[in-house]
C-alpha cells in the first residue's frame, strides 16, 4: 500500500499551553491539547519525549456546543514506528508582477502581449492546456511619416494597452504602466507592468465543491510587438497554512472518522448534518504532520497501517506553544 493512501486526522488546538502532566482526558481544558498514554488516559509529560504508546487529543464543542474530544489518528501512536514530522509555518501568498519595456515603435504598425495564465481553476476547466489572452493595439497612422516614421503618440498607444487590458471581463491581472518621456528612441523609459490579481473565494458551506488549491496565478508574459523581453519583478510565492486549505483537509478526514462520514450528502444531494469546521477562513495556521505506522500481530497475521494526524495552529502564540509541545512529541 501507498503512504499516499495513508489514513489522517486533523486536530486544531486554540489554546497555546497544552495539558499538564497527569491531567485526564475529562479534565483537557476546551481548546488545549495534550498526550495521553495509550494504557492510563492521563496526560503525559509536555516537555519531554515520551518514552510509552500515547495518543494526541484536543477538547472541542462540537456543533451542539456539546464538549467533544477528537483524537489523533489510529489508537495510538507507537513509539518504535514514528515515521517522520514536519512543521510549515504560515507561508503569506505574494502575487507576480511582471514589467515589459516599451521599445521604438513605428507608425501604422501594433504592439502587444500574449499573457498564458497558469492556475488551477484554469486548468479544471480546459485541462492541461495553454490557457491565453492577446492583447493588441494599433500605433499612430503615419501621416506624412517618410523616414524613421516613430510613433510620436508612443505614450496615447502604450495608455491605448493599458486600457484594453483592463477591460478584460475576467479580472486575472491589472495593467498600470511608465509612461514614456520621449518616442524616438533617445530615452526608452516607458514601461507595461501586469500585476496578477488575488482572487476572493466563496466561502465554505458544509461542503465547498469549488475548492482550488494552490490558488496563486502564475503568468508568462510574451510580446508581440513593441516591447522589450519580460522581467519579473516580483516572483510569485504559493499560500500555506490558510484556515481555507485546513478546512478542506477537514473535511477529507471526515471520510476516515465518521463525522460525516464516506458519504457526503443525503440523497437528494444536500450536505448531511452534524459536520463542524474547526478552523477559522479568516485565520491563518501553522501546520505539522506526523507520520507514524500502527502494526498489530494476530496469530499468524500481522498488520500494518500507515497513519497521519495533522495539527494546525493559529499563527502567534498558539503555534508557538504547540511546537515546543510536538517537538517533544515526535523527537
Amino acid at each position: 500500500m501507498s503512504r499516499n493512501t495513508d489514513v489522517f486526522q486533523v486536530l486544531v488546538p486554540t489554546v497555546a499551553t497544552p495539558a499538564a502532566t497527569g491531567t485526564t482526558l475529562d479534565a483537557l481544558a476546551t481548546g488545549a491539547i495534550g498526550a495521553f498514554s495509550y494504557a492510563t488516559n492521563v496526560a503525559l509529560n509536555p516537555a519531554a519525549t515520551p518514552t510509552e504508546d500515547f495518543y494526541l487529543a484536543v477538547k472541542v464543542l462540537n456543533v451542539d456546543g456539546v464538549a467533544d474530544i477528537v483524537k489523533s489518528s489510529g489508537t495510538h501512536v507507537q513509539i518504535k514506528n514514528k515515521v517522520s514530522y514536519t512543521f510549515q509555518p504560515y507561508v503569506a501568498p505574494v502575487e507576480m508582477v511582471t514589467n515589459n519595456k516599451l521599445k521604438v515603435i513605428k507608425t501604422d504598425s501594433e504592439i502587444g502581449v500574449r499573457i498564458e495564465m497558469r492556475n488551477q481553476e484554469a486548468y479544471r476547466i480546459n485541462g492541461y492546456n495553454q490557457v491565453v489572452k492577446t492583447f493588441i493595439v494599433p500605433t499612430s497612422p503615419s501621416g506624412d511619416c517618410v523616414t524613421s516614421c516613430e510613433d510620436e503618440n508612443c505614450a496615447d498607444t502604450l495608455t491605448a494597452l493599458v486600457d484594453l487590458i483592463n477591460s478584460d471581463e475576467d479580472g486575472v491581472f491589472t495593467a498600470t504602466q511608465v509612461a514614456p518621456t520621449d518616442c524616438d528612441g533617445t530615452t526608452l523609459d516607458g514601461e507595461l507592468i501586469i500585476t496578477v490579481n488575488s482572487k476572493a473565494f466563496g466561502s465554505f458551506c458544509d461542503i465547498n465543491l469549488n475548492y482550488f488549491s494552490p490558488r496563486q496565478t502564475e503568468i508568462i508574459v510574451t510580446p508581440i510587438e513593441g516591447f522589450e523581453p519580460t522581467t519579473i519583478t516580483t516572483a510569485m510565492v504559493y499560500e500555506e497554512g490558510s484556515g481555507y486549505d485546513v478546512k478542506q483537509l477537514e473535511y477529507e478526514a471526515g471520510g476516515w472518522n465518521g463525522k460525516p462520514g464516506p458519504y457526503r450528502t443525503f440523497n437528494d444531494g444536500l450536505a448531511q448534518t452534524g459536520f463542524k469546521y474547526y478552523a477559522d477562513s479568516a485565520k491563518n495556521y501553522a501546520v505539522f504532520n506526523a507520520s507514524y505506522d500502527q502494526n498489530s500481530i494476530s496469530g499468524w497475521r500481522s498488520d500494518d497501517h500507515f497513519l497521519r494526524t495533522i495539527v494546525a495552529a493559529e499563527t502567534g502564540a498558539v503555534a508557538t506553544g504547540v511546537k515546543t509541545f510536538l517537538d517533544f512529541m515526535f523527537a
